[in-house]
């Protein structure tokens, strides 16, 4: 797959393509190591896919023209932060009810977030963050070129 190919690249963009092939990879080998394995492998195949999930987040968020840094946010409030459950506990040391649906509405606008990524349309051209990802929008831009010059 394309995005263990640039495991860790954080700067350029990737195409709609790449991006949904990717979280739909992740998705599935998550349900599937959440049925048939420990929790324990469980946590450590998310941490290992999570650094080539969040670089072809960052550069999706590139090829919409956008700041790489508002993937980082999104991991640490809905991700890291809920890890460490610091935030919701009560005195009794249970979840504190009001401060778990809140994690759910911020959860749901988040995932409304990540359909937009998967389905948004990438910013035709180069951008400040380099040349159109997808080899099939690369050729269609410069056919674009061509006719306007004729």
């Amino acid at each position: 797959m394309r995005p263990f190919g640039k495991f860790a690249r954080c700067y350029g963009r990737s195409c709609r393509a790449e991006f949904i092939w990717f979280l739909l990879f992740f998705l599935v080998l998550g349900a599937l190591a959440v049925w048939f394995t420990s929790p324990m492998i469980v946590g450590m195949l998310w941490a290992l896919l999570m650094i080539p999930l969040s670089s072809v987040g960052i550069r999706r968020l590139h090829d919409l023209n956008l700041p790489g840094g508002i993937w980082t946010v999104w991991l640490t409030i809905t991700v890291i932060l809920p890890m460490f459950g610091l935030s919701y506990m009560n005195n009794e040391g249970h979840l504190s009810d009001y401060m778990l649906y809140l994690h759910y509405a911020w959860l749901f606008v988040t995932g409304t977030l990540l359909l937009f990524l998967c389905f948004a349309s990438g910013q035709e051209g180069p951008n400040k963050y380099g040349p159109v990802p997808c080899v099939k929008a690369a050729v269609a831009a410069d056919e674009e070129e061509a006719a306007k010059e004729d």
